[in-house]
C-alpha cells in the first residue's frame, strides 16, 4: 500500500508542471479550409471556356494572450494562407494575413502588424460572401482586394491581373496603388471597447520597410524626391443592437498615385501626389433570426494629376436566408457606376483596353475614366444553395455574372480579366468550405 502511495505521489510531482503549464498557456491553433471548383464562361478569344480549382479565405494561424494583471493583456496572432489546392500555398508568405502584436485592456485595443483596415473590417458583417472569387464584390466595389500590401509609391510597377494580390515594385515591397478594400502592411492599428454596441477603428501605414530612395517621381520630371511619403489613414465606426448592425469608414491615400499603376508600361509618370479617398456605408438586418438583408454603399475618388480627377460610386443589396435545417440560400447584387471626373476627357474608351485610347486613364485596368461621358458601369448577380452539415462543415452550388456596360472591362475575380470592354462573364461554383 505504501509503494503504490509513493508511486502516485511522484507521479504527482512530475504531472503538476505539465498541468500548470496547460493552464497558462493561451495559444491556439485555428483555421478555415475553402475550395471552390469553378466553370466560367465569358466572351473573346481568350479561353473563353475554363474551369479551375480556387480557394479564397482559407486561413491556418496560431493566436495566444498572455494576462498582465489589472485587466491588461498581451497578445500575438500570426495568420496565413492555407490553400489545399497548391495554387498559393504559403505563397504569400508566413503571417501573411491578419498578423500583428499589441495590448489590449479596459482602453480598447492596439497593436502593430499587418490587419485588414478599418474601412473595409466595417464592410464585412454585411458580406455574405468573400470579397474574392466569383461572387466577390472588390473589383466592382473597392477596386480591387490588395492583400497583405504595402503603400502605393513611385517604385517601377506593374499594372495587376483583376486587382487582386500584391505589385512587387522595385522597392522589393509589396503595393498596390488603387484598392480600397486592403489587408495594410507595416500599421499601426486601435480598436476601441464596444460602448452599448458602439466601437470605434483605427488605423495608420507606416514606411514599408526597403522603398527608402524609391518614394517619388518629381512632376514632369524623373529622378527622386524624397519628400513624397505615401501613407495610408482608415477610419472606421460601428454600431451593433441584437439584430440591426451599422458600420461606416472612410480612408485617404496619399501619394500613391494610383494611374501610373495602370498605365501598362511598368514605369511611373510625371506625377507622384495626390491625395485618393474612399469611404463605404454598410446596413444589416437580420428578421427572426434566419433571414439577413443588408445593403453596402461606397465611393471613391482618385487625384490623378493636377487638376484631373476620378470618381466612381458602388453600392450592393444582399440576402442571407436559413431556409430550414441544414438548408440555405444567399443571392446578393453588386453595381459598379460610371465614372465621373476630367480624367480621359479626349475621348471614349473604345479600344481593347480601356487605357489604350488616347486621353483616357484606367485604374487597376478595370476602371475606365473617360471624362464622365458614361457607360463605364457594370453589374454582378450571383446566386447560392448551401447545405450545412454541421456548424463548421459546407457544401455549397452557386452562380454567378457579371455584365459590362458598353465600355467598361470590369473582371469576375476568379476568371481573369476580359478581353476587350463591353464582355461578360459567368461561372457556376461548386464549393467546400470546413473550419477548425
Amino acid at each position: 500500500m505504501k509503494r503504490k502511495l509513493l508511486s502516485v505521489a511522484v507521479a504527482g510531482v512530475f504531472a503538476s508542471p505539465a498541468i500548470a503549464l496547460a493552464q497558462a498557456s493561451t495559444v491556439q491553433i485555428y483555421g478555415t479550409v475553402v475550395v471552390n471548383y469553378n466553370v466560367g464562361y465569358k466572351q473573346g478569344a481568350n479561353k473563353p471556356n475554363i474551369d479551375m480549382l480556387n480557394s479564397h479565405d482559407a486561413n491556418v494561424g496560431i493566436r495566444g494572450e498572455e494576462k498582465l494583471g489589472g485587466g491588461l493583456s498581451a497578445w500575438f496572432q500570426c495568420e496565413s494562407t492555407m490553400d489545399v489546392t497548391g495554387n498559393e500555398a504559403f505563397e504569400k508568405g508566413f503571417c501573411a494575413r491578419n498578423s500583428g502584436v499589441g495590448f489590449k485592456g479596459a482602453f480598447g485595443n492596439i497593436f502593430y502588424g499587418q490587419w485588414d483596415t478599418p474601412l473595409k473590417m466595417v464592410a464585412a458583417p454585411a458580406r455574405i460572401w468573400s470579397t474574392s472569387g466569383a461572387f466577390g464584390s472588390a473589383e466592382l466595389l473597392w477596386n480591387g482586394s490588395a492583400s497583405n500590401v504595402g503603400n502605393g509609391n513611385a517604385a517601377a510597377e506593374t499594372s495587376p491581373g483583376a486587382g487582386d494580390g500584391p505589385i512587387i515594385g522595385a522597392g522589393g515591397a509589396g503595393t498596390q496603388r488603387a484598392g480600397f478594400s486592403r489587408r495594410q502592411a507595416n500599421s499601426i492599428f486601435y480598436h476601441s471597447p464596444s460602448w452599448s454596441g458602439f466601437q470605434v477603428l483605427g488605423g495608420y501605414s507606416t514606411l514599408t520597410e526597403g522603398t527608402a530612395g524609391t518614394l517619388g517621381t518629381p512632376v514632369g520630371g524623373t529622378g527622386v524626391d524624397a519628400s513624397r511619403k505615401p501613407r495610408l489613414w482608415s477610419l472606421g465606426a460601428m454600431y451593433r443592437n441584437g439584430p440591426l448592425y451599422l458600420g461606416a469608414g472612410y480612408e485617404r491615400h496619399t501619394d500613391y498615385n494610383p494611374a501610373a499603376q495602370a498605365n501598362g508600361t511598368g514605369v511611373v509618370g510625371g506625377y507622384a501626389g495626390g491625395s485618393d479617398t474612399g469611404y463605404n456605408l454598410a446596413a444589416a438586418y437580420t428578421f427572426a433570426k434566419v433571414f439577413k438583408l443588408s445593403g453596402i454603399y461606397t465611393h471613391i475618388d482618385y487625384d490623378l494629376a493636377a487638376g484631373t480627377s476620378s470618381s466612381r460610386r458602388g453600392f450592393g443589396i444582399y440576402a442571407d436566408w436559413q431556409v430550414a435545417g441544414p438548408h440555405r440560400l444567399r443571392a446578393g447584387w453588386t453595381t459598379a457606376g460610371d465614372t465621373k471626373g476630367s480624367a480621359g476627357a479626349g475621348s471614349l474608351a473604345t479600344a481593347t483596353t480601356c487605357a489604350a485610347a488616347t486621353g483616357n486613364v484606367a485604374i487597376n485596368s478595370g476602371w475606365c475614366a473617360n471624362g464622365g461621358k458614361g457607360d463605364t458601369g457594370a453589374d454582378l448577380w450571383a446566386i447560392q444553395y448551401a447545405y450545412a452539415f454541421s456548424k463548421r462543415t459546407e457544401l455549397n452550388f452557386g452562380y454567378s455574372s457579371l455584365k459590362n456596360d458598353r465600355l467598361a472591362r470590369y473582371a469576375m475575380q476568379t476568371l481573369s480579366r476580359p478581353d476587350t470592354v463591353g464582355q461578360r462573364q459567368h461561372s457556376f461554383v461548386l464549393g467546400v468550405r470546413h473550419s477548425f
